[in-house]
């Protein structure tokens, strides 16, 4: 069937089987590439869609400043009252 496609049909046709030729023969190894790189687009597609998904950090100018201490102190010269 492949010599037949490449000797017979339009002169357009005869030369896209001739380009076709080395991936058909190699059918095995194709197939082959295309698992593997089915596997790691599938495995790797919902890292990048939760990326997606998330909202970016807001800007730095509107970020809350953590407090150190804990926030309000208690005792010391501040916290007393006279």
């Amino acid at each position: 069937m492949r010599a037949t496609i490449i000797s017979s049909g339009t002169l357009e046709q005869q030369r896209s089987a001739e380009r076709l030729m080395p991936v058909v023969q190699m059918g095995h190894q194709l197939l082959v590439t295309l698992l593997i790189v089915n596997s790691i687009a599938n495995e790797t597609l919902p890292i990048f869609m939760n990326r997606c998904a998330t909202p970016p950090p807001p800007p730095a100018s509107r970020r809350q400043r953590p407090r150190l201490g804990g926030g309000r102190q208690v005792g010391g010269a501040q916290g007393q009252r006279a």
